[in-house]
């Protein structure tokens, strides 16, 4: 592995390869984060070195399933895959068995926040069998690292391996490695390859610390520590950080939301390991509807957070553009509903461009979503003054009570039951959650003939800014 370690993330989605790239950077804040969401940018990084590490997505455009597998194999035939995408039997046979296969990851929540911890265990357990040479700086590694002598004792340990050992280096230095140790497996564990001839071993340390992979080489034995402790943590201890105490209120919320469909998975889990049982078909269907709520849930949670914890971007942002991959992005509601969307010219505005389609991707998906029975008709204009833009989404849905205009903005807030309106009432939140980082604000009013407007008040660029980033 080289000294600054390189992670390539393939995927056409946007959204996904951002949020890879942001999971990822919080755990190798030191490494080149190379991202690619195209074939020409993926032959560009073709022609150059080999990445440490390749996340790749089921999909790519301009390139199928064959010629992706063919290019990867032809140019970098050592170099470890992470298959990231929806289907996993899709995903088992997107790669020949020519290309490394180091672990295949169904991209959602859970799947995002597991992401660092399976790139940082893949990473090391492709480390290269070289010893550093005496008197190397092991620092400049991206992962917690030891090396030990022939007797056990340990050689050198550099700052992260110190850190999650929670002892300081010249304390460790020259200590015996077994002290180390988890438990009295693990000591057996080590003290078998010390005296054995496999090539390498894996222990497991004090304290929760984690799984040291440990090689023989022909110096000595160079070991990298894979922390015990998962993505989904770290996310939740950097949302804590926050001086708000909002995250924690709507992880509360969402805490509340996810238990029911996990406690009726149980419950029709034990219902189906009944004999007596007269519908399985029946409880598979119900089964499958709450695990599909879960799994809504734990991506909308994902997206919040990703929204909240992330850095805005500004830039001067055509919400034209914005305006295009929402409605690509809702293709399908759209088709399905047969809604009939209408639109003027919209203005540039500074901004961060994916948060902007965010937003409009969940406002436009909310008046497809709590339709009335005729088609949804939606109309999206622009007003505009010295200092602002408003712009008005009106549609012909079902509507909202004044009194409820204001709460429905809450974290996990809902108007309706789930049969009536799947959801987790974390769309609106979210899509305040944007305008606000912008400098806007937004209110619902009612609809000329029915239904619901929303209205996105942004400050209008300076004079100065004309050019669009």
């Amino acid at each position: 592995m080289s000294e600054r370690t390189r992670l390539l993330i393939i995927d056409s989605s946007p959204g996904d390869r951002e949020l890879a790239r942001m999971m990822l950077a919080r755990e190798f804040p030191d490494a080149d984060l190379l991202s690619v969401g195209d074939a020409a940018g993926l032959l560009d990084h073709l022609a150059g070195a080999a990445p440490d590490l390749v996340i790749l997505a089921a999909r790519l455009d301009g390139l199928d399933a064959g010629k992706l597998r063919a290019l990867l194999r032809r140019s970098w035939p050592a170099a470890p895959v992470v298959l990231f995408g929806h289907e996993n039997d899709v995903l088992a046979r997107c790669l020949n068995p020519g290309t490394v296969l180091a672990a295949i990851v169904r991209k959602s929540s859970a799947g995002f926040m597991a992401l660092p911890d399976i790139a940082r265990e893949i990473l090391a357990a492709h480390a290269p069998p070289v010893a550093a040479p005496a008197g190397a700086d092991l620092d400049a590694l991206p992962l917690a690292a030891v090396s030990c002598r022939a007797d056990g004792r340990i050689e050198q340990v550099n700052t992260r391996f110190a850190a999650a050992l929670d002892s300081p280096a010249a304390a460790l230095t020259g200590s015996p490695l077994d002290a180390l140790c988890g438990d009295a497996a693990a000591r057996e564990t080590w003290a078998g390859f010390l005296v054995g001839h496999q090539d390498d071993c894996r222990i497991l340390l004090r304290d929760g610390a984690g799984e040291l992979h440990l090689r023989r080489t022909p110096r000595n034995l160079l070991g990298c520590l894979v922390p015990a402790s998962g993505g989904a943590l770290r996310v939740l201890d950097a949302a804590r950080e926050r001086p708000s105490g909002e995250l924690s209120d709507m992880a509360l919320v969402f805490s509340h939301d996810l238990k029911q469909p996990v406690q009726q998975i149980a419950r029709l889990a034990q219902r189906l390991d009944d004999d007596s049982a007269a519908d399985r078909s029946q409880l598979r269907r119900q089964l499958r509807s709450a695990a599909e709520r879960a799994g809504k849930l734990l991506d909308d949670m994902t997206e919040y957070l990703a929204i909240s914890l992330r850095e805005t971007r500004p830039s001067l942002v055509d919400l034209n553009d914005c305006l295009e991959h929402a409605l690509a992005h809702l293709e399908v509601e759209i088709d399905e509903s047969r809604a009939h969307v209408v639109t003027t010219g919209l203005p540039a505005v500074v901004g961060d461009a994916q948060q902007l389609t965010h937003l409009l991707v969940n406002l436009i998906g909310n008046a497809i979503k709590f339709r009335g029975r005729e088609p949804p008709e939606i109309h999206i204009s622009l007003d505009s003054d010295d200092t602002s833009y408003c712009l008005s989404i009106a549609d012909n849905g079902i509507g909202i009570a004044s009194a409820h205009r204001e709460r429905v903005f809450e974290p996990g807030r809902r108007l309706h039951t789930q049969e009536e309106y799947p959801g987790s009432g974390l769309g609106l939140a979210l899509c305040r959650r944007i305008v606000e980082r912008h400098g806007g604000t937004i209110r619902l009013e009612d609809s000329t003939g029915g239904g619901t407007t929303v209205l996105v008040e942004l400050p209008r660029p300076p004079h100065h800014v004309t050019r669009l980033a």
